[in-house]
């Protein structure tokens, strides 16, 4: 693994970028959700987090108050009606009146529809493998919440420039190894960079912020300075990651046998630097048609709160 401070000398060249995280877009769907609630409501809180853990940036924000409160930092939380109300009604409501003074995300963009299903379905594959992954000792909230901001990078991407993000994405890259290397050549800097500055910029606990910088290094259980639990996480996040990329790459998957998509799980999605873990692998394939129909519905439904309350 390179030195991190190689790493963090590069940020140094991303300044340009910083106004453009302060007013990163929000999908119109979900603002008009949000223009909905009622702070008198008595589940005003279950209703705007249930919109954030569908939403990757929204959720990025909730966290970024939630953590700029007195003692924040020394007191991390990943569940996001617990950060609501950490924040409070008054500063929930402030922080919804600067979301929807922000110009719309183009969600219909292949690019942004595809970053923002992907986040989601990570999200949602993390946490069954922090549920089911017995080796392990994995918070699933922090999990899910990992998963759904992994790629928080490549919104801020998506908004500076997304023809070239698109044009990247039809080069065919057929993994998330690739990524990075195509997106240092185009831009000189890539997603997880851009990451790491959102989550420094926005106060996000330390360890989202490695989760961000590091989920497509590939030799982080050799990193002595990185926790036990970073590793355990970093290591779920890339299977789900792996996992989520080979579904949209292989649309024929759900025709697959349950013993070929076994298979192919084993095959692409579990790498030789990590040590031998009895992962969940069964269960994850049976499981895996329920998550992704799932993910589907957040993105194809208009009323996000609805498609939440069904599932």
């Amino acid at each position: 693994m390179n030195k991190n401070s190689d790493q963090y000398q590069k940020l140094i060249d991303l300044d340009f970028v910083n106004d453009e995280i302060e007013y990163l877009p929000i999908a119109p769907s979900v603002i008009d959700e949000l223009k909905q609630l009622s702070c008198d409501s008595v589940d005003f809180y279950i209703k705007v987090a249930a919109l954030a853990e569908q939403y990757p940036p929204l959720a990025a924000r909730v966290l970024s108050y939630a953590h700029a409160m007195p003692h924040g930092q020394d007191k991390p939380v990943y569940n996001l009606e617990h950060a609501l109300e950490r924040i409070g009604v008054f500063k929930t409501l402030e922080l919804m009146k600067t979301l929807v003074k922000i110009p719309f995300l183009e969600v219909t963009r292949p690019g942004i529809t595809m970053c923002w299903r992907h986040s989601v379905e990570t999200a949602r594959m993390c946490r069954f493998l922090a549920e089911h992954t017995t080796d392990f000792n994995v918070n699933p909230e922090l999990a899910y919440i990992s998963g759904l901001i992994h790629d928080l990078g490549r919104f801020i991407m998506l908004q500076i420039a997304a023809d070239t993000v698109e044009l990247i994405d039809q080069t065919g890259w057929d993994s998330p190894d690739e990524l990075n290397d195509l997106e240092d050549q185009q831009f000189g800097f890539n997603h997880t960079e851009l990451g790491c500055l959102v989550a420094r910029q926005w106060r996000l606990p330390d360890s989202l912020t490695k989760t961000l910088l590091l989920h497509h290094q590939s030799d982080f259980w050799q990193c002595d300075e990185l926790s036990l639990p970073v590793r355990q996480l970093l290591t779920l996040l890339q299977f789900a990651d792996f996992l989520s990329v080979m579904t949209l790459k292989n649309p024929e998957w759900q025709a697959w046998s349950h013993t070929l998509l076994r298979g192919n799980i084993s095959e692409h999605c579990i790498k030789s630097d990590w040590p031998e873990i009895d992962f969940p692998i069964d269960k994850l394939a049976a499981e895996l048609p329920r998550i992704t129909e799932q993910c589907e519905a957040v993105l194809s439904m208009p009323e996000l709160t609805e498609s939440l309350s069904e599932q």
